[in-house]
């Protein structure tokens, strides 16, 4: 079997001191695509000696209902399309906002849009297909709109 990004990324992992366990997860189940294992590993050949604290702050699993559900929100707020990767990244920071909001914790979150959305319009943006592949994003969007409210 060829190998892939993501074994390349879990042995660049490995080489720089991170635990089996964590490698795997990042490797094989956070970052699932090429395109994903390649980011990451453009990261890591551009940092010397990265902790893991130094990389990651927290992973949270993202159903793909959420993150298109977000990249819909979001394209509301913006007036302009994401991708699913930056409904990804919002899903996070709405966590993170309203866990920070009921802690009493006051700070900054910083996130990226990952890239424009106009290449989705026949996927994500297209409610057939979403159905189609992705399924309901209505309860996603409920609770979207639940956290956005209590600012």
């Amino acid at each position: 079997m060829p190998e892939t990004r993501n074994d390349e990324l879990y042995r660049a992992l490995k080489h720089n001191g991170y635990p089996d366990d964590f490698c795997r997860e990042i490797a094989y189940r956070q970052m699932n695509t090429d395109f994903t294992a390649t980011r990451m590993l453009g990261y890591l050949y551009r940092v010397t000696s990265p902790r893991a604290e130094d990389v990651v702050d927290e992973m949270l699993r993202v159903p793909d209902a959420a993150s298109v559900a977000t990249a819909l929100w979001l394209e509301t707020q913006l007036g302009r399309k994401v991708g699913a990767s930056t409904g990804t990244n919002m899903w996070g920071v709405l966590q993170l906002a309203a866990r920070m909001r009921e802690e009493g914790r006051t700070g900054s979150i910083v996130t990226l849009l990952c890239d424009s959305g106009e290449r989705y319009l026949e996927s994500y943006y297209n409610p057939q297909w979403g159905a189609d592949n992705i399924g309901d994003i209505a309860p996603w969007q409920a609770e979207i709109a639940g956290l956005v409210e209590r600012r």
